[in-house]
């Protein structure tokens, strides 16, 4: 037997606990107390102390009763559970207290946690800490209220929960009242842990404390809580729809919503299906082919008779809502396809939308209606076009079947968004429907191939119908049209108004081959974006139409056999790499076209191969887009993880003792062990084709020189939380160095960190940070000890919750998407934890981390300006000028030799230098290479800055437009300062790799 001493308010309870595995105590005593001064209404306190296996691993629970009479010895009484070995192991785990915070006083503070030797505290309310000991604080600020949100927390409060356990600690759970919030959180990680029900949770936890009672919207949450499998994401469309509802409420409640749970934009967003036995579509705009919604966001309903109230309310239990829309089932397509027989494209009958019955399409409210929705009732339009697609209403409206939806998404049909169409010509309208719905070719020919489960049901209809020439010179009129591009087949019948450059242009080209002139004003994106859905077949002999992707994609497998070093048995040198890409000289590295490299190997090739396809799909047809929405979906980045990107461009996959914190391994297959210095250029190299520095810079422009510091030198357990959040593509981190008043000049920072005892309390600003709008970490560079200079600098990581931490978007002249951000620190305190390295040392830390940034910039700004030179002589060979191709004026052609002696040149010096980055020691790199690499990154800013200008001068107006083929000239030209200015002005790089120079030529 074991005796505890809790002083509570003015009395004290001696409670007396058992330590029989398998039985549960019995409470020799229970002290009923009351003071006049303190409590009202004659409230009985109590306290309980149970052993669970382990004497020291005990429920505490101390809960009001606000009535006066004696309560029962509920333990002894409960003779139920008293035998149940199942509950006892349930619980054995958790060390937890449940307490009224509002009934303690500071001598029962400082009593339970001293004598119960409480480690971590988790409050749900409105608490301060004003605990006076030395422990682990949480608070989240949650209300008692059916509307409270409290399932979004459940992670976060599992995640400190198991912590306590992990390390032997003990945790106190409180809330104001001990019934409700607290309840629902300890259930739910009972329920994550040991995979059980939320009635099995709350039956444990009321063995012990009967009085406990979540609220009703707490208990559904919880039931939702184990219908998502314990994962709280919006992936889930039931979560979607609970979010959804919580703001269906706010704007009834409030006038106004505070917490938005938005769609992800299907334009920026790749799409899948819900669930497996449903068909991917899309509904896309039909005057300007936006596209709207992903079928796994429309709101299904069954056609009724009358008002028939069918609400998003959570707590209402017999309202049925369903989850998807009606899709087409596979025999139905079947079915439908022969039909329509081949003269309509296979592909879009397989994908048609089927709501014969009501006029409307009810969807999910979306991001891109962000700001758009927070009246009660309006409308709906495209955000691209503005044309008006619907109405919304939070408090709800009636489809044309007589149902109610509450709240109420609509896109009406026929919808200028997408819908069939009525008519005479069934045939055609149902043809342009279905074009309407279908994704673009990026997201067949990759994301479903990638995703979408049915695939292989989509590649069995893509069998084109065959024409002749002749045929299609039958279809030349404004209302049946066609063209014929590269031997491809189009109706652009329903196209015509929606050309950017007016009808007319298509209608005199209507029945004719119109290659040579698509060509000379389009992009090849353009097709892949738009092309697809107007394909009706191909010119000859039927077969099967190409699969989205675009020369350079379609050319990599080429080079991906194992004989990629072909060898000389095939006429080729050891060491030479067979041809790759799309053979525009100068536009890849020469090693790409057969020449002899001593630099690379088989396991480079597949990391080419593997970076090159992903960028080909999924990067670069979307980058005009991403740029002008000024950022990139989450998607992507955590894309840019699962193919293996961060780890590689982050500096992990160098160190060995960082290979069991890469979470989804490194590209093309390679091991840890293969990997080195060129892989990492090559994949740098390989996504700055898609000629964007802003999205370059989205993905890993704050980890590369970020997360370095905190993987070489933080502590092993704060690495071992960041590190792999940050390369799973699940948290960003930025690198907080560069102020108002210091940019270059690093020793002259000023944001200090002063030495509070158990934290630093930080003050100070950061400015044009990367990826500091988004990030969740901050290696942030601050001032701890006296004086100026290089001395008292250190680094620490600050974490974007952090109370008095404050991110703001800048508008600058280029790398939009990046994030780019002025950053502020208010009395942020920091725990002596996030400290990195060793105090006062940062300034080392920053240098050691300056070499590698540099050459980061450097393999881009090279690739960069090799994106100039093959656009410029891509656009060159087209464009005529007075009865010439441009290329075929001298003036140009020395603008063009200009270019490339300059990148090729900054290529071979780079190449040169990543080969004694690579075999140096790590000590000697500093000393031998920083005045190189430093003379190198003015090299390349100065090559890039002069091919972006020549590319501009040679595309002439193009270059000045937003968006066409002067795209990425355009943007270019717009981020060159970028490059030559952060790691380093030119001046400065140029004078310190001078300096470097006459420093060895003083101890000659």
């Amino acid at each position: 037997m074991r005796s505890h001493r809790l002083g509570l308010l003015d009395k004290c309870v001696s409670i007396n606990a058992s330590t029989t595995q398998g039985k549960l105590p019995a409470v020799d005593g229970l002290v009923k107390t009351r003071s006049a001064r303190n409590l009202h209404n004659e409230e009985l306190y109590y306290a309980l102390s149970i052993n669970l296996l382990d004497p020291d691993a005990a429920l505490i629970s101390i809960v009001p009763a606000f009535y006066s009479v004696t309560m029962q010895m509920w333990l002894d009484t409960d003779k139920k559970y008293n035998d149940s070995s199942k509950y006892n192991n349930l619980f054995s785990n958790y060390t937890s207290i449940l307490l009224c915070q509002s009934l303690l006083c500071e001598a029962f503070k400082k009593d339970i946690i001293t004598d119960k030797k409480i480690t971590h505290v988790l409050s749900l309310g409105d608490f301060d800490n004003d605990l006076d000991v030395k422990l682990e604080y949480k608070n989240i600020n949650v209300m008692d209220i059916d509307e409270q949100n409290i399932i979004q927390y459940f992670d976060e409060t599992n995640e400190f929960i198991q912590e306590t356990y992990k390390a032997g600690g003990r945790i106190l759970i409180h809330c104001q009242a001990g019934v409700s919030r607290s309840a629902a959180v300890l259930a739910a990680c009972l329920m994550k842990s040991k995979k059980i029900s939320r009635d099995d949770a709350l039956e444990i936890i009321k063995r012990k404390r009967p009085s406990v009672a979540p609220n009703a919207g707490f208990m559904e949450q919880l039931s939702l809580y184990f219908d998502l499998g314990f994962d709280v994401d919006a992936k889930h469309v039931e979560y979607r729809r609970f979010l959804v509802a919580s703001m269906a409420e706010e704007q009834k409640n409030y006038g106004y919503i505070e917490h938005v749970a938005l769609a992800a934009d299907p334009e920026y967003t790749p799409l899948t299906s819900a669930s497996d036995d449903k068909k991917f579509k899309a509904l896309r705009c039909r005057k300007c082919r936006r596209m709207l919604v992903g079928s796994e966001h429309v709101v299904d309903h069954e056609p009724g008779q009358g008002q028939v109230s069918f609400s998003y309310h959570k707590r209402n239990s017999d309202i049925n809502i369903t989850t998807n829309a009606t899709f087409t089932g596979d025999s139905e397509v079947n079915a439908s396809l022969n039909k329509v027989n081949a003269s309509l494209n296979p592909l879009l009958a397989s994908l048609a939308i089927q709501n014969n019955t009501c006029s409307s399409y009810f969807i999910e409210p979306m991001q891109w209606q962000e700001g758009l929705i927070d009246d009660v009732q309006g409308r709906i339009d495209c955000p691209k076009c503005q044309c008006k697609l619907g109405a919304y209403n939070w408090s709800g409206d009636q489809c044309s079947c007589g149902r109610w939806i509450t709240p109420t998404f609509m896109l009406h049909q026929p919808v200028k968004g997408a819908s069939f169409k009525e008519g005479s010509d069934r045939k055609r309208a149902t043809e342009f429907n279905m074009r309407a719905i279908l994704a673009t070719k990026h997201l067949l020919g990759c994301q479903l191939k990638l995703t979408h489960p049915n695939y292989n049901l989509f590649s069995t209809y893509i069998t084109m119908k065959s024409y002749t020439v002749e045929q299609v010179q039958a279809h030349n009129t404004p209302n049946d049209c066609w063209i014929i591009i590269d031997n491809k087949v189009f109706d652009v019948t329903a196209f015509l108004n929606e050309h950017p450059g007016g009808k007319k242009v298509l209608i005199k080209k209507a029945g004719k081959d119109c290659s040579k002139v698509f060509k000379q004003f389009h992009n090849d994106s353009i097709m892949q974006r738009v092309g697809l859905p107007m394909q009706i077949g191909v010119i000859g002999t039927a077969q099967v139409a190409e699969k989205p992707a675009g020369k350079a994609a379609t050319a990599a497998p080429k080079a991906t056999t194992t004989s990629a070093f072909a060898g000389t048995s095939q006429g080729l040198a050891d060491n030479q790499v067979a041809k790759f890409g799309e053979g525009i000289p100068y536009a890849d590295p020469s090693w790409y076209q057969e020449w002899n490299s001593p630099y690379y190997n088989e396991s480079h090739i597949r990391v080419r191969n593997a970076i090159r396809e992903w960028v080909d799909k999924e990067i670069s047809p979307f980058c005009h887009e991403w740029s002008e929405k000024k950022e990139i979906p989450k998607s992507v980045l955590k894309r840019a993880a699962e193919v293996g990107f961060l780890a590689a461009v982050s500096g992990a996959a160098l160190d060995p003792k960082m290979a069991h914190l890469l979470p989804y391994g490194l590209p093309g297959g390679v091991t840890p062990a293969e990997f080195d210095i060129f892989h990492e250029f090559i994949c740098i190299d390989e996504l700055a084709r898609c000629g964007s520095g802003g999205l370059i810079w989205a993905l890993e422009g704050g980890l590369a020189i970020g997360l370095p510091p905190v993987m070489n030198f933080a502590k092993e357990e704060l690495r071992n939380r960041i590190v792999p959040e940050c390369l799973a593509g699940d948290k960003v981190i930025s690198l907080c160095i560069t102020e108002p008043s210091a940019g270059s000049d690093v020793a002259n920072l000023a944001t200090t960190a002063q030495d509070m005892g158990d934290y630093f309390l930080v003050n100070g600003e950061k400015k044009w940070i990367t990826q500091g709008a988004y990030a969740d970490y901050y290696t942030v560079a601050v001032r701890t000890g006296d004086g100026q200079g290089m001395a008292g600098i250190s680094l620490l990581v600050i974490e974007r919750t952090f109370p008095g931490v404050n991110a703001r978007k800048m508008d600058c002249q280029g790398m939009w998407g990046s994030g780019t951000s002025y950053i502020t620190f208010d009395d942020v305190r920091v725990p002596k934890s996030h400290l990195i390295g060793k105090l006062n040392e940062g300034f080392k830390y920053v240098m050691h981390n300056f070499n590698k940034e540099r050459l980061g910039i450097v393999m881009q700004a090279s690739r960069l300006s090799r994106v100039c030179i093959e656009e410029s002589l891509k656009y060159a060979l087209k464009r005529k000028t007075f009865g010439q191709r441009l290329v075929d004026h001298a003036v140009l052609r020395n603008k063009f030799g200009h270019m490339i002696r300059q990148c090729e040149a900054t290529h071979a010096w780079l190449e040169s230098i990543l080969y004694q980055y690579k075999t140096l020691p790590h000590d000697a790199q500093a000393t031998i290479l920083a005045g190189p690499i430093a003379l190198l990154k003015a090299q390349s800013t100065q090559t890039f800055e002069y091919c972006a200008r020549e590319a501009a001068q040679i595309f002439g107006g193009l270059a000045y437009t937003r968006g066409g083929q002067g795209e990425k000239i355009e943007r270019l030209y717009r981020e060159v300062r970028a490059y030559a200015i952060p790691g380093g002005s030119e001046e400065i790089m140029l004078d310190l790799g001078v300096r470097q120079a006459i420093k060895k030529c003083s101890k000659l």
